[in-house]
């Protein structure tokens, strides 16, 4: 009876799985989930500098802006964040 009393009390208290869900990409695009975006200033810094500041890898970072100088991006440029 004991296992029986467990495996019911397991059952009752076990709470419904939820899943977070992200729209997909866009066609050929490899980014899923919630962006950011991110205006360079004129001295803005690396791109290093700036996955520091969001907290993203710096290779997520230059996988989504790809053309941008990752040393010195350009002022005014749009960077894509992925978070």
């Amino acid at each position: 009876w004991l296992t029986f009393f467990t495996f019911a009390a397991a059952v009752a208290l076990a709470l419904p799985a939820k899943a977070n869900t992200w729209p997909l990409p866009p066609a050929g695009s490899r980014l899923v989930g919630e962006n950011k975006f991110h205006v360079v200033e004129n001295d803005g810094g690396s791109l290093e500098a700036i996955a520091k500041k969001y907290n993203v890898g710096f290779l997520a970072l230059l996988q989504a802006n790809p053309g941008v100088d990752p040393y010195v991006p350009r002022a005014g440029s749009v960077l894509t964040i992925p978070l």
